[in-house]
């Protein structure tokens, strides 16, 4: 009879439990608010961060290692960083012809034109370029190179001072110029 008793007493709190939403029928534990998604605490661990991208943005994976599904509470996995002591291209401008360039935003305080023209040799004289350098706005250059043309890269121009700026080229006897428009950060 005592044993009956203890079985009918499991049994009733038991079925009270799952009443009032503390059990499922499952025996797993479930969340106190009465709905009967399982409680799970995320546990994150994330692998150190990847070498910072040329793109600036440095990555990293993240397992949460109770397989909870949810990410709640997952961590960061990207964040933007700087590329130490690389130069990046800004712009790059090619033409045959004489041409003021579009404007251009400088994002650094150290920048640089690499710059080269060619005479392919089928004209009477001697190509040349003439470059010249503005801030935006301005009529005064900042800057100005010319060189003959040879299929080689001429002398780099460097400035000291992030900006926008554009870039005058005239040619004579040139079949075309290039130029890089690059910036250390």
């Amino acid at each position: 009879m005592e044993e009956r008793l203890l079985i009918s007493s499991i049994i009733a709190i038991f079925i009270f439990a799952v009443i009032m939403g503390s059990f499922s029928m499952t025996g797993q534990v479930v969340n106190p608010g009465g709905d009967d998604q399982p409680t799970c605490t995320e546990n994150w661990q994330c692998s150190d961060w990847s070498e910072c991208s040329m793109g600036g943005e440095q990555t990293r994976e993240c397992t949460d290692v109770n397989e909870c599904g949810t990410a709640n509470n997952r961590p960061v996995q990207s964040r933007f960083c700087e590329v130490p002591g690389a130069w990046h291209l800004v712009e790059r401008f090619a033409d045959a012809n004489n041409e003021e360039t579009d404007v251009f935003y400088v994002p650094s305080d150290e920048w640089r034109i690499d710059w080269n023209c060619f005479d392919a040799e089928n004209h009477e004289e001697e190509g040349t370029a003439y470059i010249s350098v503005y801030r935006q706005g301005s009529t005064k250059p900042i800057a100005t190179a010319s060189g003959m043309c040879v299929f080689a890269e001429q002398e780099d121009l460097v400035f000291d001072e992030r900006g926008w700026y554009f870039i005058n080229v005239q040619t004579a006897f040139t079949d075309w110029w290039t130029m890089d428009v690059e910036a250390y950060y």
